[in-house]
């Protein structure tokens, strides 16, 4: 796609400092912004931009939107159409700050599509007091895919389907929630790994269709400080996946803790809990042969031969 900035009467441009601004305001988006690399692109409080008429916010640069408490940023959708934000390869980190996402879809045009209303592909990026609410017609809210990325302060609510979907990424995640995650998918996952290496600590998750914690295709992840409530399946290893956890509290939910071999391309999982309470937990643990789970300084013997068809039985 060809840069197209120039034809947006509300950004200010300065070519000398490579940076690209919103001007204060409410701005309503009826078409595709493109920005090329070798910019920033900046929005500051007092920014409202309204993505309509199914229009996106393409950019291979860095982003650098930042609100304050009183005054965030906000990128909306009020038709319901506006396709988000997609940031591919941008070299340089963004930086999301007091920004409020809400209403957005995932990227839809002539035959491609995207999975996620907001996507950031080998570009690095910092999260802090971010609110991701009430996205449509997503797989995932926030998609991050091989960049490194920090996470806190920050809530997800109301998802369309998985509300944070991290591929291939390294980073952290702190003092964040997840709230009603999957209200139009029965498979909704609150928090979703593959191939990552993530530590998360102080992280309440409320209510996930499907999963609240997932970890798959040979991810590491360390945990502390979690609560996991009203879910189908709160915890979930599987596919040479690594999850060691500090502390966790289970609460109100169909099975505590899956560990299994889901794709033939991989193999075995592990749970390793060091303290933890399960309180209205129907199923503690679903463990499958090979795979392995220590709950204390107990290990969980199975006779469970195949997980996957409990889980998935109509795959």
């Amino acid at each position: 796609k060809k840069k197209n900035f120039e034809q947006f009467y509300f950004l200010d441009v300065s070519l000398s400092k490579q940076k690209i601004w919103f001007k204060i305001g409410k701005w309503k988006l009826n078409k595709n912004l493109i920005i090329p690399a070798g910019f920033t692109l900046i929005a500051k409080e007092g920014v409202e931009l309204d993505l309509l008429n199914s229009a996106k916010i393409l950019s291979y640069s860095p982003l650098y939107f930042v609100g304050s408490m009183n005054s965030p940023v906000v990128v909306k959708s009020s038709d319901l159409t506006g396709q988000g934000i997609v940031v591919i390869g941008a070299g340089k980190k963004s930086k999301l700050e007091n920004v409020i996402f809400k209403k957005l879809s995932a990227p839809k045009q002539s035959g491609w599509e995207l999975p996620a209303a907001i996507s950031f592909y080998e570009s690095p990026v910092e999260i802090s007091y971010v609110q991701f609410i009430d996205n449509h017609n997503s797989d995932d809210f926030l998609n991050i895919i091989r960049s490194k990325f920090k996470i806190e302060h920050s809530f997800f609510t109301n998802t369309f389907s998985d509300a944070l979907d991290i591929d291939f990424s390294e980073g952290t995640i702190l003092n964040s929630s997840f709230t009603a995650c999957g209200k139009n998918d029965s498979n909704g996952d609150c928090l979703d790994l593959s191939g990552s290496k993530v530590h998360i600590q102080n992280i309440l998750i409320d209510g996930a269709s499907d999963k609240g914690l997932s970890v798959g295709e040979e991810s590491t992840m360390t945990a502390d400080q979690i609560l996991i409530k009203n879910t189908r399946y709160a915890v979930v290893s599987k596919d040479l996946s690594e999850l060691n956890i500090n502390s966790i509290d289970i609460e109100s939910s169909n099975t505590g803790f899956v560990v299994f071999k889901k794709k033939v391309q991989f193999g075995p999982a592990s749970i390793v809990v060091k303290k933890y309470t399960l309180k209205d937990v129907q199923t503690p643990y679903l463990v499958e042969k090979k795979s392995t789970l220590i709950l204390g300084e107990k290990m969980v013997v199975s006779k469970h031969k195949n997980i996957r068809d409990v889980l998935y039985p109509s795959e």
